[in-house]
């Protein structure tokens, strides 16, 4: 009997997968590789911890409420850092508001489109629309409304004697931003009185020292408005003055008389007296002294103090993590606030060498002929000097020194190297189908530059923006070093490298560790992330 004829099995349609895009097989490949991947992950907290440095550690408190009237310091200055021009703390300050509205716009866009087998091409362009839109709400704490008007100062009075009123618009006035700024460290809450305050995670102002004197041993100092200088080991005269100003390390003891101390160590005839006005350190706490011994009696001295600092206190205590500098200040909020000016140099200064870098390598690779003779001896000239020297060259001949100038000159001075890579690129390009049927259809050259040739362009280009960041940040860090970065007492990593190298031999390690491991570390994964990147854009290095 023959057996019933089976059908036969149903032919499955093969899975219509959506083809991936250049820059999706760049990222697969890059996330292969796990160092770059790390070193990319460190770069985004590197830049979280420089964004939110105010939230980690900042001396202003959060909330202040004194007396039953309630302000906002850190908001108030989060919202206007300074009434000055252009500041490198608006940006990060912007960049912290940024990093707020851009995932929630992207979760809400998430959310619109679940369930929905949109293309990837709608789903990136709502992406764009929803980034632009967190852009813009970014802004409104720095542009929003409110205004009060105020009596004009002295100096404002002469600079022009009609406007004696002027009026200020200031944002959130609805929460007490304008109010008078609050008295750190003079008044006390008092609980009883339903006074309180919210400080940041670290209450530690990267500015503010823990005394007036703000030079180290060994350099001109100053006790009011009087300067002295070393004359010896441990001595500081005045001119014109004939009773030295000694200045020594000390640990105090209580006495019983009120106001009077002994140095740990001392014959007991030794006193030290502070003045009224100055605040007396902690006993048992290591300090420089400065100030005139007297002879009272015999065996008998009093040591009148001028002016007290604390010594540079070593890491790992509650109150200070990684310790202090020569001045009291903490490492740690120093170098978070540092974070901001040394990659902010190297974003900036990189954008800015970037932008001159396409531009004039444009130029020269898409005209050719007598345009890129001219812009290619131009290149060979700048390339002649040592980047180095002449940026120091450049910033020594300024009368004033800011972190903007600083910008200014290493991008201006950075970009021969992406010209010529934009150049080579657009010449390898410029002859392709797809640049003469852009010209067939009637665009414009700048049209075809910039819109088709420059995104074809930007896969070596990219490469070398990762490379050029460490470098901008290494070139700051060695410029700070010389004394021709920041001024002081901006806090910046090369800056306090600079510092903590007088007090390695005192035994302040971390002063210079810290700083330099900050600067190794960053050198170190932009390198890294770039190498990944260059590789993952390899055709032949692709599996």
């Amino acid at each position: 009997m023959a057996e019933p004829a089976t059908a036969p099995a149903p032919v499955q349609a093969p899975l219509q997968t959506e083809p991936l895009s250049y820059w999706s097989l760049v990222g697969k490949q890059f996330r292969r590789n796990s160092m770059a991947v790390v070193s990319a992950w460190m770069i985004l907290v590197l830049f979280l911890l420089s964004t939110w440095a105010p939230l980690l550690c900042e001396g202003r408190p959060l909330v202040w409420c004194k007396d039953g009237q309630t302000t906002y310091p850190l908001l108030r200055w989060f919202c206007a850092p300074t009434s000055s021009i252009f500041t490198v703390d608006y940006l990060f300050n912007y960049f912290a508001s940024l990093s707020l509205t851009l995932p929630l716009s992207w979760l809400f866009v998430r959310w619109r489109m679940r369930g929905r087998h949109a293309p990837r091409a709608v789903r990136n362009r709502r992406l764009l629309q929803a980034s632009l839109v967190a852009c813009l709400v970014a802004l409104l704490p720095f542009i929003g409304p409110g205004s009060y008007e105020r009596q004009a100062t002295e100096a404002e009075l002469k600079a022009n004697p009609a406007q004696k009123i002027l009026t200020e618009y200031h944002v959130f006035r609805r929460w007490k931003l304008d109010a008078p700024e609050y008295l750190k460290n003079r008044e006390r809450l008092d609980a009883a009185m339903g006074d309180y305050a919210i400080f940041p995670l670290a209450a530690q102002d990267p500015l503010a020292t823990s005394s007036q004197i703000l030079n180290p041993p060994g350099v001109y100092v100053q006790f009011e408005n009087k300067c002295y200088y070393q004359t010896g080991p441990g001595y500081l005269a005045a001119p014109n003055a004939n009773i030295p100003l000694i200045s020594m390390e000390a640990v105090l003891e209580e006495t019983k008389e009120k106001g009077a101390y002994r140095i740990a160590g001392q014959p007991e005839g030794v006193r030290v007296l502070f003045s009224p006005s100055k605040d007396d350190p902690a006993p048992g706490q290591k300090v420089w002294l400065y100030g005139e011994v007297l002879r009272t009696g015999a065996g008998t001295f009093d040591f009148l103090v001028a002016g007290a600092r604390p010594l540079p206190t070593p890491p790992l205590r509650v109150r200070h993590l990684l310790g202090t500098d020569e001045q009291g200040r903490d490492v740690l909020a120093r170098l978070l606030h540092g974070g901001r000016i040394s990659l902010s140099v190297g974003l900036v200064a990189v954008a800015l060498s970037a932008l001159l870098g396409v531009i004039i390598g444009g130029l020269a690779g898409y005209y050719r002929g007598w345009v890129d003779i001219a812009i290619s001896r131009l290149i060979e000239i700048v390339i002649c000097f040592p980047t180095f020297f002449l940026i120091l060259t450049i910033i020594a001949v300024m009368e004033e020194r800011n972190i903007i100038l600083v910008m200014v000159v290493i991008g201006a001075t950075s970009w021969t190297g992406m010209a010529r890579l934009v150049r080579g690129e657009f010449l390898k390009l410029v002859d392709q189908d797809f640049v003469h049927a852009a010209r067939a259809l009637g665009c414009s050259g700048r049209r075809v530059m910039f819109r088709h040739i420059l995104p074809n362009a930007m896969g070596p280009l990219l490469v070398t923006l990762a490379f050029a960041v460490a470098g901008a940040v290494f070139i700051e860090s060695s410029l700070s070093y010389l004394g021709f970065g920041a001024p002081p007492p901006t806090p910046s990593w090369g800056e306090m490298v600079r510092q903590g190298m007088s007090h390695v031999m005192e035994g302040a390690w971390w002063l210079m560790f810290f700083p330099g491991f900050m600067i190794f570390l960053t050198l170190c994964v932009y390198n890294l992330a770039g190498e990944g990147l260059r590789d993952a854009m390899d055709p032949r290095l692709r599996k």
